[in-house]
């Protein structure tokens, strides 16, 4: 797996660099298409490309760092011309503009357009992009000063909202980003007067949340599932993803992909040496699914098989290979199982720090009994004691 792993990273990241220089390269048509802009600003995106995941197919999440404010109308001009330079790849489908006539179930055109390269969308679930996704309340959220985006970032870090927290707020959207085009110190001051801000109590509470119900979202239990077609971007690439961004987050590590963030969170010691290989494992076989997968239907298509033979022939879904889909299984599960495990211990609540623990030291079974043992010593002695099968997983 070591290989694998390596080639997988190399693959990935030089796909990521190719599809930041395509997107810079955009921006510079679009400003040239515009002419000259009326202050410095600094295209930056965020989402996948920020995170490095990006594969080919991949959405475009950007925003507008500007030096003044009262130059807010050319750089809607600029957003728009860029969507229009995307959108004419021939890859953005028409049900991503939300143009009410061709929506419904009477809609009475063909969209042969394949589901590729395209900005995030002006779809009400949409809309990470400069312009907003056409609503009033999003109207130019991301054509902003760095004071300006500093100060929105700041009340959303220090008051976090219990509800959005958890499923990731604005300021983790924030906490990735990566410059395209134009005067990269507006970037670099932003992400230095963003790092610099410290968590609250409310903040880390919130990570903590966002990371235990993200956690708690996927089942790797073998069951009759696995024979339906799956999904392999919601039910494969975003566990070892969205656990690593999690991590990230409540850590605040700054790192510009996946990859450096196992090396620092292990570097620092939040993950054991066996949890930052069981993640770098499953972070590598759910991009290569991805990418294979895209690839295989050339456009933006998630559908796989599981447990059935592979699928070669175009508009049937990918197989997934089977060892690699045991391998994904292995690494995945002892983290899945440990904190199903915690949570639902004969009804007992759930024990943040005993929770917490076992996320950063996923696939540690006699570390997580261990230290259970230190909530309830006689019961997890009990465990120790009677229960083989717990402890023979790290034999």
């Amino acid at each position: 797996m070591t290989r694998f792993n390596g080639n997988v990273q190399w693959l990935s990241e030089r796909c990521n660099g190719w599809m930041v220089n395509f997107a810079g390269d955009v921006m510079k048509q679009a400003a040239e298409i515009c002419g000259p802009p009326p202050c410095q600003f600094a295209a930056v995106t965020i989402g996948s490309m920020a995170k490095g995941e990006t594969t080919p197919y991949s959405d475009l999440e950007f925003l507008f760092l500007i030096e003044n404010e009262d130059s807010v109308s050319y750089f809607e001009r600029l957003a728009v011309t860029a969507y229009f330079i995307i959108g004419n790849l021939r890859e953005t489908k028409l049900k991503y503009m939300d143009i009410n006539e061709l929506n419904g179930d009477d809609k009475w055109f063909d969209d042969a357009s394949v589901s590729g390269f395209k900005i995030d969308g002006l779809q009400r679930n949409a809309g990470n992009i400069p312009t907003g996704n056409g609503t009033q309340n999003q109207k130019n959220k991301f054509i902003q000063t760095v004071d300006g985006l500093v100060k929105v970032y700041e009340q959303i870090f220090l008051h976090p909202d219990p509800e959005k927290s958890k499923i990731g707020d604005m300021s983790a959207m924030l906490s990735s980003t990566v410059f395209l085009y134009g005067d990269s110190h507006l970037h670099d001051e932003f992400v230095a007067r963003t790092s610099a801000i410290p968590p609250l109590t409310l903040r880390r509470e919130a990570s903590v949340h966002m990371l235990q119900s993200d956690a708690m979202k996927f089942d790797y239990q073998p069951d009759d599932a696995l024979t339906h077609i799956k999904d392999v971007k919601k039910d494969f690439y975003r566990f070892p993803s969205i656990i690593l961004f999690d991590l990230k987050i409540l850590h605040g590590v700054q790192t510009s992909s996946v990859w450096e963030t196992i090396d620092c969170l292990t570097a620092r010691g939040i993950l054991s040496l066996s949890a930052g290989g069981n993640l770098r494992v499953a972070l590598s076989i759910s991009m290569f699914a991805r990418l294979s997968v895209y690839c295989h239907h050339s456009s933006q298509d998630d559908r796989i098989t599981l447990l059935a033979p592979t699928q070669q022939s175009k508009g049937t879904p990918w197989g997934f290979p089977r060892k690699l889909l045991i391998h994904y299984f292995l690494h995945c599960a002892p983290l899945n199982v440990s904190t199903d495990s915690v949570a639902s211990d004969e009804g007992r609540d759930l024990d943040e720090l005993t929770l917490i623990w076992t996320l950063y030291h996923c696939g540690d079974y006699r570390d997580v009994i261990v230290e259970r043992c230190r909530k309830n010593e006689r019961q997890a002695l009990s465990e120790l004691d009677g229960n083989d099968d717990g402890c023979r997983v790290t034999d």
